[in-house]
């Protein structure tokens, strides 16, 4: 009887428009005698989805990620970001899809050996098979549970005394593991954070340049005439707005606290952005002598977890962003008589979020963003 640390080898991560893929992939992998948890099979009408992929996922060894262009949506990136924090389960397939284009989604991948499916759906499935029945050979669960290995192979001969030591510390000493949400639920609010914000900012982009008559310019012309406003209008001030979607700052020393923005008195163009669209205002309403452009970050808004806290229905998630800030609009206008010079709109995540979630009954919500 073959045995097994956990009741499946391998979960499929995947989307529906994928299907016919996977099911290539699947029949090789249970040709080798893996045991595998499909969606397909798992899931019948009426069941709660969530529970029983957070089950599937918890109860198999490795994870395979069919990633294609289609591979989106808080479904199958909560899949993905469970199979990340595990060490050594992840095995990621390349479908119709470059490496580059799923690191600038996925940075995490950009450091793992990918498999791809340019040379055929089936050898990719062979190859994963041929992994994991080699792993299984060489760590059989009787070794890894009695005995355990050293980096060098050899038996760790006090691996038996280490668990009799926890089982009995498990039972006698008074420490308990607290209960947690899905990790689904986290990813699927982080994505509609995401989502909002890119939103917001995409909508005020549309809206101004078809407002101000907005057309492609550079960074050259946009820094020589910052220039010659400010030089004209020397101790005038800036002025500024930042948006996250949730609450409105408008201090520089907040931002500065914040981490957005690094020193009040040297906030420069392109404001810290590398990749972006630079529009130039043609007219400002009423404003003849006034200048005015904006810039959208084009590179994707990532996410880290950088810590987790939690206590009895109490849980608590530090997430860093990465490109979070996402659209800014400047205008120049000398304004002797309310000394302004220099207005800055922003649109953007802060740099830190924390995610605080509460158990309600049977459910766990999202109570707090801050």
């Amino acid at each position: 009887m073959r045995m097994t640390a956990k009741p499946y080898d391998i979960f499929i991560s995947y989307v529906v428009e994928d299907r016919e893929i996977v099911e290539r992939i699947v029949e090789v992998l249970e040709s080798y005698g893996l045991k595998v948890w499909y969606a397909k099979y798992e899931l019948y009408p009426g069941a709660e989805i969530r529970p029983l992929i957070n089950e599937g996922l918890a109860q198999s060894q490795y994870g395979v990620a069919i990633m294609s262009p289609l591979y989106r949506g808080p479904w199958p990136h909560g899949e993905l970001f469970y199979m990340l924090q595990r060490q050594g389960m992840l095995i990621p397939v390349l479908h119709e899809v470059s490496l580059d284009e799923v690191v600038r989604e996925h940075p995490d991948i950009g450091n793992r050996y990918c498999l791809m499916t340019d040379e055929g759906i089936e050898l990719a499935g062979k190859n994963i098979a041929e992994h994991i029945k080699e792993k299984k050979r060489r760590n059989p669960v009787w070794k890894t549970i009695l005995c355990g290995k050293t980096a060098k192979g050899k038996i760790n001969r006090f691996a038996a005394v280490g668990i009799i030591v926890f089982i009995t510390a498990y039972f006698l000493l008074p420490f308990r593991s607290y209960e947690q949400p899905p990790i689904s639920l986290l990813e699927e609010q982080i994505a509609i954070r995401k989502a909002a914000i890119e939103h917001q900012a995409l909508l005020e982009f549309q809206k101004d340049s078809m407002r101000y008559d907005g057309f492609p310019g550079t960074l050259v012309e946009v820094v020589k005439t910052e220039e010659a406003y400010l030089n004209k209008a020397k101790g005038q001030r800036n002025f500024i707005e930042y948006f996250t979607g949730k609450e409105h700052i408008r201090t520089f020393v907040a931002l500065e606290k914040l981490g957005v923005i690094e020193d009040k008195n040297n906030v420069e163009v392109p404001f810290g952005l590398s990749s972006y669209t630079l529009s130039i205002f043609k007219t400002l309403p009423n404003k003849p002598e006034a200048y005015g452009y904006s810039l959208f970050n084009i590179l994707p808004l990532n996410h880290e977890v950088k810590a987790i806290r939690s206590s009895e229905g109490h849980y608590e998630v530090d997430i860093h962003y990465a490109n979070y800030l996402r659209y800014t609009v400047i205008t120049l206008e000398i304004d002797t008589q309310n000394k302004r010079i220099r207005n800055l709109d922003f649109i953007g995540l802060k740099p830190f979020e924390t995610f605080v979630f509460k158990k309600q009954g049977n459910n766990w919500d999202l109570v707090e963003l801050r």
